[in-house]
């Protein structure tokens, strides 16, 4: 696993953690959110899948 910082060319359309809330501020917000510097999203890869973010 590893941990790294969302981007704007992060892959996040596999993302599903089964929480919709969670799933749709990732995939629809995190990057709008970085554009603007309004937060930062960090993901946590294992073997090229998403299974977490804070």
């Amino acid at each position: 696993m590893k941990l790294v910082r969302l981007t704007a060319e992060s892959n996040l359309a596999n993302f599903d953690c089964g929480d919709e809330d969670l799933n749709n501020f990732l995939v629809e917000d995190a990057k709008s959110f970085l554009n603007k510097r309004i937060a930062n999203s960090f993901l946590l890869e294992d073997e090229g899948h998403i299974a977490a973010y804070f």
